[in-house]
């Protein structure tokens, strides 16, 4: 059993579980995830650390926030999950990538993501302290790489041959922790 903190509006309340979201991985070589945009950290199979990379991406580093825990509600680090997959009209942000193309040659895969921990919520989704990836799928019309198919050897994750049957078996339980977690965008 996990036990999660969430943080909403500076108010700190523990709750028993954990939390699902959706996001994007790289696909490396070997069927290795990484993180798409920010440090490349190489997922493992159980649950990840998350670790502020700050003084990596701000070369020179022209400010420091000193070390602290990720997330931090004054820097961008922790694992993200969104409450819902991208829409193709949106595509306004660098993760808002159509679903449907997870797998394909851009080398991104989407999927489901668990997380506890220390959890900041936002209405699109959240950062986390601890995560671990929980299913990956490849659009239906996307003929996967062999990487791409070696992510289910490498990691304990689903894999789903479509982005529908992936929404359909965890849809339910994305909306479930938004509707848990922070009630008032429900």
């Amino acid at each position: 059993m996990h036990v999660a903190i969430k943080i909403v509006d500076e108010e700190i309340e523990p709750m028993v579980g954990s939390v699902y979201g959706f996001r994007w991985w790289r696909v490396a070589a070997g069927g290795t995830l990484r993180s798409p945009w920010h440090g490349g950290h190489r997922w493992s199979s159980g649950f990840n650390d998350a670790r502020c990379l700050e003084r990596r991406r701000y070369m020179p580093v022209w400010r420091s926030l000193g070390a602290h825990a990720a997330p931090d509600r004054r820097c961008s680090c922790g694992f993200y999950g969104l409450w819902a997959p991208p829409r193709v009209e949106q595509q306004t942000w660098v993760w808002e990538v159509d679903a449907n193309s997870s797998g394909s040659s851009h080398g991104l895969l989407f999927g489901v993501v668990e997380v506890t921990g220390k959890i900041m919520l936002a209405s699109e989704g959240f950062r986390a302290q601890f995560a671990r990836p929980v299913a990956v799928a490849i659009g239906a019309e996307v003929q996967p790489s062999p990487d791409v198919d070696a992510v289910a050897m490498r990691l304990p994750v689903r894999m789903y041959r479509s982005v529908d049957r992936l929404l359909e078996r965890y849809g339910p339980a994305v909306q479930e922790s938004r509707v848990l977690t922070f009630p008032r965008s429900a």
